[in-house]
């Protein structure tokens, strides 16, 4: 009678087990999908970051250099200006 017992109980943990090992499956198939998401997600925004900082660039290229005083000069006054 106990090694009935036994085995129903030895059965018990194996389905039991099994279900658990079957719901760990599931779990990291969900991560590894959320996972490739992320990925792409960070590849999109990098790819985005590095336009926008390309544009910012073409706009610093665009300004004047400090060597052109008369545009700084241009500044200097618009800013007095503004104060009065």
């Amino acid at each position: 009678m106990e090694q009935n017992n036994s085995s129903e109980m030895t059965e018990i943990n194996e389905v039991s087990l099994s279900q658990r090992l079957d719901a760990l499956s599931l779990k990291l198939d969900k991560l590894q999908e959320n996972i490739k998401i992320l990925m792409n997600e960070k590849s999109f925004m990098e790819h985005k970051i590095s336009d926008a900082q390309g544009r910012i660039q073409k706009i610093l290229n665009k300004l004047p250099q400090t060597a052109d005083t008369r545009q700084l000069t241009l500044l200097d006054n618009s800013s007095e200006a503004s104060h009065e």
